[in-house]
Parts: C-alpha cells; sequence; structure tokens
C-alpha cells in the first residue's frame, strides 16, 4: 500500500532537493531513492516509464552538484537500455531481495 507523488511536478523536484540539502548539512555524504518505478505500479496518477527515467536522471544530478553519492534502489523493471542509462548516472545499487527473486545478476 504505497503513495505515490507526482513526479512530473516541479513542487516535488524542489522538496527533494531541499531534503538533499539538508542531508548535506547534517554531514551525509551518499542518499538512495527508494520506490523510484512508479510506472511499473498502480499509482493512480499516470506516471510513465519516462517520467519516472526523467525523474531519476534530476535525482541523480542534483545529489551529485551537491556531493552526494546517489543510490538506485530495487527498480529493475525498466525497458529500452534504461536500466543500463541508469546505471551510469548512479553510485551505487541497492537490492533488499535481489537472490530471492533471482535478480542479482543484473547489477553485474
Amino acid at each position: 500500500n504505497e503513495y505515490w507523488i507526482d513526479v512530473r511536478q516541479p513542487g516535488v523536484r524542489s522538496v527533494m532537493v531541499e531534503r538533499m540539502r539538508v542531508g548535506v548539512s547534517r554531514g551525509c555524504d551518499g542518499i538512495e531513492f527508494d520506490n523510484i518505478d512508479g510506472f511499473a505500479n498502480r499509482n493512480g496518477l499516470g506516471l510513465s516509464e519516462t517520467d519516472s527515467f526523467n525523474y531519476l536522471r534530476f535525482l541523480a544530478a542534483e545529489a551529485h552538484k551537491l556531493g552526494l553519492s546517489a543510490g538506485f534502489k530495487n527498480a529493475l523493471d525498466w525497458n529500452n537500455g534504461r536500466f543500463e542509462q541508469l546505471a551510469g548516472l548512479f553510485d551505487f545499487a541497492i537490492n533488499e531481495e535481489c537472490a530471492h527473486y533471482n535478480e542479482c545478476g543484473k547489477y553485474t
């Protein structure tokens, strides 16, 4: 039972950048983004894969501007080589159950 936000909205992006700034001010040097695959879930907002892809590109770029390492978490349901494109933008990945779902090989 996840609640989704409309990642296409400029206000959402502003809030996320401010949250990253708070982390930096508290000494954080990295951030992982969770629930990044709204397009692959019933989100009630009509989010597309392109919407989510563009949002993740934005998040990674903003994190790097602030000197943060950017982490990619759990979302492997990308098409058209987008997973590979995103992998090049992120510094690390987290998958909570890759062995359980036989997904670990996708990260290599």
